[in-house]
């Protein structure tokens, strides 16, 4: 076969190390080793080689670097894009691709190619392979490719405990690099890890070989910390007690990102402001934090953004919205405007941190991007007592990151960093959806990854509007997911809006509503029969039953604890557990990791005991539900499974 002439400037950003996969229904078998000089280029020609099986793709490269590299986040009169031909040669038994493209979009630009004749990979562990048939009826056709989002990517929220902390905290390069090349071939261009405390040796050793490795591939990789945070073993870059008494703070933080930059390879920092999400550091100091880490990465040629949380009641006299303070910092400091659970920007109601809505962000985020660089930063899995953990699988995911990048587009809008707990239970489809937010063809379709699986839209459309009525509009949410610690305690700030437990018999009126809400959601809950994924189509089963479960324990509150009608009740209730937990059993067993312990109890570098799925499989909240009536016990730590101290309180803070 004819080997393709690349330039050394594009040999740079197609180097790569082996990966080979296999049949998309099981885990993806490939050396673990991160040595090599696999490329792109060869990926290509391996991926090729799974459906026509030989040495038959020759690949033409024709890319031109730009000398202009525009701003992240907004959009510019020339933007990236590129442009592919596929021939067929003798007798359909040679082809090659000419692609045309500046240096930005030349990779993103071949795996759109691959899309568009059926090689998809919905999941870093699953592949579908087109039919020889089907690849065939594209000869000699050309495709354009004009992507929606410049910079588009992955925070790996590895302060939970996922499989992404076991790939890139505790070695597992082989899940790490599954992950990495599920990013380039679904054509995302960032990767964002959340760094936890770690050694800087642990680091060298497990995290830097894997961003490195994503750099090769062209990924833009960014790392995560905070100035000072103490909560959940975040990575400080200034020692807790020294920023708190503003030792040195200054010097400190400039010489901790100079050291970082050696032991992580790294193109842009995030950082937190706060000394928790929750709470503010003194706003001067503050803003000159952030000014000295604009300056440093500036010197080393990084990014820097800033996170700007949700979070509310920090308002600094003379400051305002603590959140908002990197709007007084210098340009050099970009912003990651947040939003959080399946709410976006537009929704009218958010009643997320006591918050009403996002207006507030919205308006943040648009002003600021004229001003500095700002990616949306978005989620698609809360995790915490909310979503994938309860489990519950919500559809409004796919609804609402759909409909918040249609809006970033019609403003100018073009940069997107979602943040992700973690892919197993089904919340693969839902990132896999964002990921492909970037092809025009998503453009005011949230079924478009579902389309792409075989699913069909007039089936889909009832189980989206349903769960949109009820679920979100009617906000059945607080019924079916569960109260955590913070919400329970007196002092605390709630997540999200719910009448607790405790309050059922104090809040009747409530509890009649949601009754109300939750018998005529069940009447009218759409059929699942036409649902071809057997996972997705038991999850969503799971999110019925839960619902059913929701609506027996609050008809319980009816009647007098202990009577036989309550009993009854609980019993009902104890019943749609055991089906919905015979359900999950199966997708437990199966899982596509079976390497790392996220459905068992996990002694991980993170705040948390378990895997992040360890509740999930045990359905522990809808337990502890029931147990809660059945006791009548109210304590905000009956039945808990975190520890406040390990959540709330950085390691050099109480070890």
């Amino acid at each position: 076969m004819k080997k393709t002439q690349i330039t050394a400037l594009v040999a740079i950003i197609f180097a790569g190390v082996s990966f080979f996969s296999n049949s998309w229904a099981h885990a993806l078998k490939q050396d673990v080793s991160l040595k090599g000089q696999y490329s792109v280029q060869q990926d290509l020609e391996e991926q090729w080689k799974k459906v026509f099986d030989s040495d038959s793709l020759e690949v033409n490269w024709n890319i031109k670097p730009r000398y202009i590299y525009p701003k992240w986040g907004r959009a510019t009169d020339s933007p990236s894009k590129g442009k592919v031909r596929f021939q067929c040669l003798a007798g359909n038994k040679k082809f090659r691709l000419h692609i045309e493209s500046d240096d930005l979009e030349a990779t993103s630009t071949a795996y759109y190619f691959l899309r568009q004749v059926g090689f998809l990979y919905p999941h870093p562990r699953i592949e579908i392979l087109p039919k020889k048939a089907d690849v065939l009826k594209n000869c000699n056709k050309t495709w354009s490719w004009e992507p929606r989002l410049a910079q588009r990517g992955f925070h790996l929220h590895t302060m939970h405990p996922s499989e992404w902390v076991d790939a890139f905290f505790l070695g597992n390069f082989k899940a790490g690099r599954d992950l990495i090349w599920w990013l380039v071939r679904n054509q995302q261009n960032l990767l964002q890890i959340q760094l936890i405390q770690r050694t800087d040796a642990e680091l060298m050793r497990n995290l830097s070989p894997l961003t490195a490795y994503a750099q090769r591939l062209g990924l833009k990789v960014g790392v995560s910390g905070s100035f000072a945070m103490f909560q959940q073993r975040s990575y400080n870059l200034i020692p807790f007690w020294r920023a708190f008494l503003n030792i040195d703070s200054i010097e400190t933080l400039d010489k901790s990102i100079r050291n970082l930059t050696s032991i992580v390879p790294f193109d842009f920092l995030s950082i937190e402001m706060g000394s928790s999400e929750f709470t503010a550091t003194r706003a001067e100091k503050t803003i000159s934090w952030m000014n000295q880490a604009g300056e440093t990465t500036r010197d080393l040629n990084k990014k820097l953004f800033m996170k700007v949380h949700v979070s509310t009641n920090q308002i600094i006299p003379d400051f305002g919205n603590f959140n908002f303070l990197p709007s007084r910092a210098i340009s050099e400091v970009g912003i990651l405007p947040h939003t959080v659970f399946f709410y976006g920007l537009n929704d009218m109601n958010a009643p997320m941190y006591g918050r009403k809505d996002y207006v507030d962000m919205k308006e943040f985020y648009y002003t600021e991007s004229f001003k500095r660089e700002a990616l949306y930063y978005p989620e698609t899995s809360y995790w915490v007592f909310m979503d994938v953990d309860v489990p519950v699988f919500l559809t409004d995911y796919l609804k609402i990151r759909t409909e918040d990048v249609d809006w970033m587009e019609t403003q100018g809008l073009n940069g997107h960093l979602n943040f992700s707990t973690g892919q197993e239970l089904g919340y693969w489809l839902i990132d896999w959806q964002t990921a492909l937010l970037a092809d025009p063809a998503s453009r005011n379709n949230p079924y478009f990854a579902l389309e792409l699986l075989g699913e069909k839209k007039e089936v889909w459309k009832p189980i989206l509007d349903w769960q949109h009525e009820y679920i979100k509009t009617r906000q059945l949410a607080q019924a079916i997911t569960t109260a955590n610690l913070l919400d329970e305690l007196p002092f605390a700030e709630p997540v999200h809006d719910r009448v607790l437990m405790r309050d059922f018999y104090k809040r009747t009126d409530v509890i009649q509503s949601e009754i109300r809400d939750l018998k005529e959601a069940l009447q009218n809950k759409p059929s699942l029969e036409g649902v071809k994924n057997e996972e997705i189509r038991n999850l969503l089963k799971i999110t019925e039953l839960r619902l059913q479960h929701a609506l027996a324990l609050r008809e319980a509150v009816a009647y007098a604890r202990k009577t036989s009608e309550f009993n009854n009740k609980i019993k009902e209730a104890e019943g749609y557990r055991l089906l919905a937990h015979a359900l999950v059993q199966p997708l437990v067993k199966n899982t596509r990791y079976p390497e790392i312990p996220i459905f068992e109890p996990w002694k991980n570098p993170t705040s948390y005991d378990y895997g992040y799925l360890w509740s999930a499989s045990q359905l522990h909240f809808w337990q502890r539900e029931e147990q809660i009536l059945m006791t009548g016990s109210w304590n905000p730590f009956f039945m808990n499974i975190v520890n406040p101290f390990k959540i709330l309180f950085s390691r050099e803070l109480y070890e």
